[in-house]
């Protein structure tokens, strides 16, 4: 069914509202939403590949502490690194960094070392940008070789890990967050450790992002648009009369759709579900032991233990 079409049937359905287009769009772009909002749902999912660029460490910096600004010597720095993170020697802090040209470059922050005149540095991509419509990222797996999936875990929980990011190597854990510098924001990932690149094989590592995306709103100036085929547009109708029964104070028609309504999702989603197949249970971090295991509850035990327990 298209836009317009559940438009037009809306409008007869409740003619209170139905010159005023502005609302009616509104509750049709909320309940779509609401619709896309109760599962990831199997066809909103996506993959994204990127991969880290070179590790750079040829020539050395000149510093000053409580300046932002750096000099090169033997450097070839290009706009390609604006954005990456520099760190110096074995000091414990990083900076984002922009480049002027081969040997001049602007830290995001005052150099908070001891001035020196050489000192040895090394540029990597720890953090990559998601496509824009990336939502909720439900795994990351690297391609260059047969290790596992990465560990997702929140910025906190690798902060309480590793709060200087100081360590190199095979990524282990994935940290998924929101950035703070577009608009609308935009999901970021954060691999740590910093990957080398080239690893030890002489491989450009990257991964594979599996993602729910985010569906566009629905445009009331593209009325010809059809709906997603898997959203059943009698939830959006019952939905939007939910809407339009309380802004009419009509409680209890309102209640009535709005069962309806939650009917119909649930319907969908358990199609949803039998679409996707089994899915594997995961346990929190919390719930696990320090050693990695599962921590002990009632569910990893077998029957015999169980009543052996009572």
């Amino acid at each position: 069914m298209t836009y317009g079409a559940i438009r037009l049937r809306l409008s007869k359905l409740a003619p209170s509202v139905a010159a005023d287009l502005e609302l009616l769009d509104g509750w049709l772009n909320d309940v779509y939403q609401e619709i896309l909002d109760r599962l990831p749902w199997k066809r909103s999912e996506a993959d994204f590949v990127f991969q880290a660029p070179q590790s750079y460490d040829t020539g050395t910096v000149a510093a000053t502490q409580g300046l932002a600004a750096i000099t090169g010597t033997g450097t070839a720095w290009t706009a390609g690194m604006n954005g990456l993170v520099i760190r110096f020697a074995n000091q414990d802090a990083y900076y984002q960094l922009t480049v002027t040209n081969g040997t001049a470059a602007t830290l995001d922050r005052p150099y908070e070392g001891a001035t020196d005149a050489a000192l040895t540095y090394r540029i990597d991509q720890p953090v990559y940008v998601m496509p824009s419509n990336c939502r909720i990222i439900r795994a990351v797996a690297p391609m260059h070789d047969r290790l596992k999936p990465l560990e997702l875990i929140t910025p906190a929980e690798l902060d309480r890990r590793c709060i200087s990011r100081n360590e190199y190597g095979v990524p282990r854990y994935a940290v998924p967050h929101w950035d703070n510098f577009s608009d609308p924001p935009r999901m970021q990932l954060e691999l740590f450790p910093i990957p080398d690149s080239p690893n030890s094989a002489g491989e450009i590592p990257s991964w594979a992002v599996d993602y729910v995306f985010d569906q566009a709103e629905l445009d009331p100036d593209v009325t010809g648009k059809t709906l997603l085929p898997w959203v059943r547009p009698a939830a959006i109708l019952e939905g939007v009369l939910a809407k339009v029964r309380r802004h009419e104070e009509k409680i209890q028609l309102a209640q009535e759709h709005e069962r309806q309504f939650e009917k119909l999702v649930k319907a969908m989603m358990m199609t949803n579900a039998l679409q996707r197949g089994p899915q594997e249970i995961r346990l929190a971090p919390e719930l696990r032991r320090q050693t990695g295991k599962f921590a002990e509850n009632p569910f990893s035990k077998n029957f015999d233990e169980l009543v052996d327990d009572e």
